[in-house]
């Protein structure tokens, strides 16, 4: 009676090795990122003749610090304090000045990867 070859069955044993490695490590990593991570994105932004509006959501599953707001580089008035995973929160401030254009937006909190966006203020203050 004939076997497999021990060249095929090695091979089929490694495909077999690394395919279950990876799956493995797909889910520890996935898994982990995903549950406990903070992050933050900019969901919309406003800017008019008195002030600008940020709307920053955390879309992880743990709750934020404090999230600082800048406008270009400049921290706004405003921040927006503990955000629970999946929430929106908000932050307006009236005492910047800026020109027409666009201007960089930044919202940090510890723990957290900055996430950043652009605002077009069509009218100067």
């Amino acid at each position: 009676m004939k076997g497999v070859s021990t060249v095929i069955a090695t091979i089929l044993m490694l495909m077999i090795t690394i395919g279950l490695a990876g799956v493995a490590a797909s889910y520890i990593f996935g898994w982990f990122a995903g549950e406990t991570a903070i992050v933050l994105s900019v969901e919309d932004s406003e800017c008019n003749a008195n002030e600008v509006t940020v709307w920053i959501r955390n879309e992880g599953t743990e709750t934020s610090g404090d999230v600082t707001i800048s406008f270009d580089n400049i921290d706004m008035t405003c921040s927006v304090s503990g955000l629970a995973g999946g929430a929106l929160g908000s932050c307006t401030d009236n005492t910047l000045t800026y020109t027409v254009g666009y201007h960089t937006i930044r919202a940090s909190t510890p723990g957290a990867t900055p996430a950043r966006t652009r605002v077009y203020c069509p009218v100067a203050k």
